[in-house]
């Protein structure tokens, strides 16, 4: 990317996800103005709600990034070196620009499958749980691998970088004799949107779902924010989180997952789930009187925050 964007004074980046943002960041880190078209009417739709996505925005604006929403791409136009001169958008508009950056989803690559006519594919490269493709001692794993009967609220084709190294080592204990069917376990992704970081867990819908519901606080400055789902029917076990600004420990939360913890244990417990440095702002106190605002009926009581000196007391007793 430096080579291919040297001297140039803007770039546009198609897409909204997490390689969009990347390449934004990066544009704007090398001085280059970038822009940002997304077709939805707010960043990553598909996957975070409004009012996270809002967190998102505010770190285009602060960081003078602009941000085309409900506007695509209809054509790259080059110069006569065959370089990009100008985009045209969606909406009829000639925007100048000397790079363009695609960012719309990742597609498996089955260039070499379909060289061998008896490997099976769709999206991807068919494959049993145990990994194993239409060919006998034929594998797939990582992003070009398609499961032929995805888990229960789990995805056909996994683009992440962790469950590739998990399917890696499946298909390692098979080669090795012993057949070892693949289990990704609680979902789990992050990233950061220029200084806001992001961390989701397990079942976190973009809109409402059949028998969710969630919890949202957000921080006054619009700095943090989090976002726990759990299921409307007593005893209201959580099924995922979405946390912005805040560090939460990966443990806990797949342990409350697993193990189906009623949201409001859950928030009771909170402080044992951040994972923010010893002298950052602690939000747990707000974030359980909003719950207990939101939902009166089922209290939460926050357990108290060991001191540094207890800590101390513990480690050394």
């Amino acid at each position: 990317m430096t080579r291919d964007t040297h001297g140039i004074g803007r770039g546009v980046v198609v897409g909204g996800g997490l390689i969009g943002v990347e390449l934004a960041e990066m544009l704007h880190s090398r001085g280059i103005e970038p822009l940002v078209l997304v077709r939805e009417a707010h960043y990553w739709a598909g996957v975070l709600p409004p009012e996270e996505a809002h967190l998102v925005d505010r770190q285009f604006t602060e960081n003078h990034v602009p941000v085309r929403y409900r506007t695509g791409l209809r054509e790259i136009l080059g110069d006569a070196q065959g370089r990009v001169r100008a985009v045209v958008t969606t909406a009829g508009e000639e925007i100048a620009c000397q790079w363009v950056g695609l960012a719309t989803g990742v597609a498996p690559n089955l260039a070499l499958a379909r060289t061998a006519p008896a490997v099976e594919t769709d999206r991807g490269i068919l494959v049993d749980e145990c990994l194993r493709t239409s060919v006998p001692q034929v594998y797939a794993a990582g992003d070009c691998a398609q499961h032929r009967r995805p888990g229960v609220g789990e995805v056909p084709v996994e683009q992440l970088w962790y469950t590739g190294r998990m399917q890696g080592e499946t298909v390692a204990h098979t080669i090795c004799g012993q057949p070892t069917p693949y289990r990704r376990g609680v979902w789990f992704n992050s990233a950061k949107f220029f200084n806001l970081e992001y961390q989701t867990y397990g079942q976190a819908p973009a809109g409402p779902a059949p028998g969710l519901t969630s919890f949202y606080w957000e921080h006054p400055a619009a700095r943090a924010a989090l976002r726990v789902y759990f299921r409307a029917a007593a005893p209201h076990a959580v099924v995922g989180f979405n946390a912005l600004g805040l560090r939460l420990r990966h443990a806990m939360c797949e342990t409350w997952i697993t193990q189906q913890a009623p949201v409001a244990k859950v928030l009771s417990e909170l402080v044992a789930a951040n994972f923010d440095p010893e002298f950052f702002p602690q939000h747990e106190k707000a974030i359980v009187a909003a719950f207990n605002a939101q939902f009166p009926q089922q209290p939460a009581v926050l357990q108290q925050r060991k001191s540094l000196r207890a800590k101390f007391r513990e480690v050394f007793k």
